[in-house]
C-alpha cells in the first residue's frame, strides 16, 4: 500500500522508524475491534512522527500522510475508549495534514469524503465533551455534504454510512 511504502522514508529517521512499522498493525486492530491495541501502536508513532524535525521534500509529505493516517486511527481508536479529548487532538491532526496529502488523493471527491469522515469524528468527540457550540459548527457543512453525494449517489454502500454517521454526530451536538 501506498502507506507502507512511505513508512521506508522513515527508516532512517533516528528513533521513528521501528514505531511506524505497526500502522498496518494498528489499523487491523482497530478494525477488528481492539481500540487499546489500535491506540497503544498509533499513539507512539504520531509522537515520533512529530518529533521528526528538519524533513524536506518527499519526507516532509511522507510525515503528513503517515500523521494524517496514524491520528486518524488513534483519534477513532481513543473515540471508542471514551478518552474523548485525545481523540479531540487526534482528529484536529489529522484535519490539519489533510491539507498536505489532499493534492494526492485519488480524485476531489475522495478527498472531500476523507475530510467530513475525520470532520465526522471530530464532531464526535468535541459533542461527548459538552462542546456543543464547535461540535455543530464542524459537523454542519459534513451533513449538507453527505445529504448531497446521497441524492445523486448511485449504489455507493458507503454513502448512507457516513450519512448516517454525520447526522449522529449532529444529533450528539444539538
Amino acid at each position: 500500500s501506498f502507506t507502507l511504502a512511505l513508512l521506508g522514508l522513515f527508516a532512517g529517521c533516528a528513533g521513528t522508524g521501528h514505531k511506524l512499522r505497526n500502522y498496518d498493525q494498528a489499523e487491523a486492530r482497530y478494525e477488528r475491534g481492539d481500540a487499546a491495541g489500535a491506540a497503544a501502536m498509533a499513539g507512539p508513532a504520531i509522537h515520533a512522527l512529530r518529533s521528526a524535525k528538519g524533513l524536506k521534500g518527499a519526507a516532509q509529505l511522507a510525515q503528513a500522510y503517515l500523521l494524517y493516517d496514524f491520528s486518524s486511527v488513534y483519534g477513532r481508536a481513543e473515540y471508542q475508549l471514551g478518552h474523548y479529548a485525545q481523540a479531540e487532538r487526534a482528529e484536529r491532526i489529522a484535519l490539519a495534514q489533510s491539507n498536505a496529502v489532499a493534492p494526492f488523493a485519488p480524485s476531489v471527491l475522495a478527498e472531500q469524503r476523507d475530510r467530513a469522515g475525520v470532520s465526522t469524528w471530530l464532531a464526535l468527540a468535541l459533542a461527548r465533551q459538552g462542546k456543543q457550540a464547535e461540535a455543530r459548527q464542524r459537523i454542519s457543512p459534513v451533513v449538507t455534504f453527505e445529504e448531497g453525494l446521497l441524492a445523486r449517489d448511485h449504489g455507493d454502500v458507503w454513502v448512507p454510512y457516513e450519512l448516517a454517521r454525520a447526522l449522529y454526530a449532529q444529533s450528539l451536538a444539538d
